[in-house]
């Protein structure tokens, strides 16, 4: 052909055409199905074209349920048009559809041979299929060619990138195939053979789901008895929950490996209404087993309960259950359970976050630093995220905010990834990140964390936790009123049967001192900690630095500010500075004036100190302040012959702030300037 000419060719597969040359000579350019497949952003655009309006979670549903197909959208945007609830339309979208039904049934399976639509009919039980699957379903002893020959037809089946050898037939046409069999014998007979083949080449999950389409509860029940705790471990807590709800009520509590199963996803995900009743009817089939299958079942309902613990019962009674369980390998040897490792590790993580609830801090930290180490299985386990967010708490404990940041964002990050952002397992993280940001005088941050701490903790030592740091920010907030209900929430909190000795003196003294010193903006609320503790060491050299009136000079403050300022400044430690406020103002002055490795920390403190002016509060309980801090320092210079810019100079600001400042305060104080 001349130069000139441009063939444009548009076609389903492949035409029979020397393409491997074609490519090598660069007289080819492809267009293939990645670059028309439509993403989420050109999908909306569709949609706009068409008039039709949805929210962005119903146009990504509708790209995921078309796999970016443009004829699919098209066909869902005219369904969408005429549709009453256009939200109810996207969400409940399929290739049921009448517009997308007629559409792949005309143009893609009638237009096919007749063994093929048999051979799509045999295998569409499965979501995805591999020839050897494939042939078990009734496909043939060719299966593997037909599917290789589908695919390279582009006739809506497509070969797993991520898993050679395993095709996935389209969404759309999986409704539509799956709608045409009207035999519900042959369809379970298909689950059926589909739950063997799959516990036969070890994917239980895949065999579970398809032993309950079944209706196998039997085989369901052998199935969740072996492969729990791997599940329950590894996979996000609501995968479990979805999974089994499609069983019914009668068959779970007949069957114990169901009954400990729903009772496991429910108590993964803080549900604990039903637990009696599955542990109950459990131990009631349990006892009737023999053997391994009865050992089996009586160490899970152990781990049921275990489970159940942390919500009813004591770190304490827990920690010793645990304990005794871990050391125990004869249990887990006999028992057939799967996955020994993540039940060792399972066992070590909450005995870590017992110990560290119970005050048990050094042991606590050695066995979640454990489990930390783990390396087997996926890349996120549930036990590893709950020991880094207990593992971040007990930073945060310590002081050491740097430390329980890391760990805290860490495991936010991996709960995200696992789908379940406020998976209770990650409380603890959530409670580390609030308390830093208090620390640090952050309080919209504190605020945001709290909001997904009460969303994610359900444990009643837990939320002792949670109602003092709600308190605390309330009062940091100058909300006093509010500060106070948090208060009582926290002793109502502490009382619940099981909630330790020192979290209970916590919810006590919180409610004490708040009750104390309503009109003050910060308080000092303390949690149990240890006394070398970068917590403990910064308090410890404040006590004396703030304690003007005691046997210590004042270069001895000095130097106690100095080293509470060295160990502090690189956390951004500042609740332990404000809590003392007024009695380091002065000395924190000096020392700014002076010099010191930590100015630019020490001056943001005395920024953040709030200064004793008087102060009024409102009807709401709010205290407000006359002056802030650093108007006063301003004032006090004012009152002297210093003039503007000496001001600035010595404040180590610009003159016109100096100007704002002294704006504000005639404005508050009511005065005019002479």
């Amino acid at each position: 052909m001349p130069d000139s000419v441009r063939i444009v060719a548009v076609t389903r597969h492949d035409p029979p055409w020397p393409l491997h040359r074609m490519r090598v000579e660069s007289v080819l350019s492809e267009v293939r199905v990645d670059e028309i497949r439509f993403g989420v952003h050109e999908a909306a655009a569709l949609l706009a074209d068409a008039s039709v309006t949805v929210g962005p979670d119903d146009v990504e549903r509708l790209v995921e349920r078309t796999g970016g197909w443009a004829a699919g959208l098209r066909l869902a945007a005219i369904g969408l048009a005429s549709a009453a609830d256009p939200h109810a339309y996207a969400t409940e979208f399929s290739g049921r559809d009448g517009y997308v039904a007629d559409y792949l049934m005309r143009e893609v399976f009638l237009g096919a041979p007749l063994q093929w639509r048999y051979f799509l009919t045999r295998v569409c039980v499965a979501d995805e299929v591999c020839p050897e699957l494939a042939a078990a379903l009734g496909g043939g002893e060719d299966s593997g060619e037909r599917l290789a020959e589908l695919a390279g037809l582009n006739m809506f089946v497509h070969e797993s990138a991520n898993a050679p050898g395993w095709y996935r037939l389209h969404p759309l046409l999986l409704d539509l195939l799956r709608s045409r069999i009207t035999d519900r014998r042959d369809l379970a007979t298909s689950h059926r053979v589909a739950a063997h083949w799959f516990r036969e080449q070890g994917m239980p999950r895949r065999a579970l789901e398809h032993a309950i389409e079944a209706n196998e509860w039997e085989a369901a029940s052998e199935l969740v008895g072996t492969h729990i705790i791997a599940w329950a471990m590894a996979r996000p807590p609501d995968w479990l929950s979805a999974t089994l709800s499609r069983v019914p009520r009668d068959a779970v509590l007949t069957h114990p490996g169901l009954a400990i199963g729903v009772a496991t996803a429910e108590a993964m995900t803080g549900r604990t209404a039903d637990l009696d009743e599955l542990a109950a009817a459990a131990h009631g089939r349990v006892c009737r087993l023999e053997g391994r299958r009865r050992r089996r079942y009586e160490f899970l309902l152990e781990l049921v309960e275990l489970g159940l613990r942390p919500w009813i019962d004591d770190p304490a009674g827990l920690r010793a259950r645990c304990d005794r369980l871990h050391r125990n390998p004869e249990a887990l040897a006999t028992s057939g359970l799967a996955d020994w490792d993540v039940i060792r590790t399972a066992l070590v993580g909450n005995l870590g976050a017992c110990e560290l609830w119970s005050g048990d801090r050094v042991a606590g930290r050695a066995d979640l630093a454990d489990v930390l180490r783990y390396e087997g299985g996926p890349r996120i386990l549930l036990p590893v995220l709950n020991a880094r967010a207990n593992l971040a708490l007990l930073e945060w404990q310590d002081g050491d905010l740097s430390a329980a940041e890391t760990h805290a964002r860490r495991a936010v990050a991996d709960a995200d990834e696992l789908g379940s952002p406020l998976a209770v397992q990650a409380g603890a993280a959530h409670l580390a990140l609030a308390g830093i940001a208090l620390d640090r005088d952050d309080l919209d941050d504190a605020a945001t964390w709290l909001d997904s701490a009460s969303a994610s903790v359900h444990s009643p030592h837990a939320t002792v936790v949670l109602v003092v740091l709600q308190a605390r920010l309330m009062m940091a907030r100058r909300a006093v009123a509010e500060a106070l209900r948090f208060a009582d929430e926290a002793l109502r909190a502490a009382s619940v049967p099981g909630v330790p000795d020192s979290l209970v003196t916590v919810a006590i003294g919180t409610h004490a001192v708040l009750s104390r010193n309503r009109h003050r903006r910060r308080v000092g609320i303390r949690f149990a900690g240890d006394a070398d503790s970068i917590r403990g060491m910064v308090a410890e050299c404040l006590d004396v630095a703030a304690n003007s009136g005691g046997g210590s000079s004042r270069d001895q403050r000095l130097r106690a500010l100095d080293r509470a300022l060295g160990i502090a400044a690189g956390h951004r430690l500042r609740r332990s500075f404000l809590e003392r406020g007024v009695h380091l103002r002065e000395l924190l002055s000096d020392r700014v004036a002076g010099g010191t490795e930590h100015s630019g920390f020490a001056l943001d403190l005395l920024n953040r100190i709030p200064v004793r002016t008087g102060g009024l509060v409102d009807e709401a309980g709010r205290l407000v302040p006359r002056l802030s801090a650093r108007e006063m320092d301003v004032l006090r210079h004012l009152l002297g012959a210093t003039t503007t810019a000496e001001i600035a100079d010595r404040l180590f600001i610009s003159v016109n702030t100096v100007k704002t400042h002294q704006r504000a305060i005639y404005q508050k104080l009511g005065a005019r300037p002479s």
